[in-house]
């Protein structure tokens, strides 16, 4: 997400508008699924792999 936000900043200068909205909605995005037990490595394998498809869901 920084390298996301840095290449936004660069493309600012070459004319394109920058995506506040759609990074903000992927920040927002990524913390969710930022709860306590995932963070600590204390959830089920399961958990991990249904986190990762819902990024990617997401994401897109």
């Amino acid at each position: 997400m920084p390298s996301l936000e840095g290449f936004s900043f660069v493309a600012i200068r070459f004319g394109f508008q920058y995506p506040k909205m759609r990074l903000r909605n992927y920040w927002e995005r990524l913390l969710f699924n930022q709860v306590h037990d995932d963070i600590d490595s204390t959830s089920a394998e399961a958990v991990y792999q249904d986190v990762a498809i819902d990024l990617i869901k997401r994401m897109e």
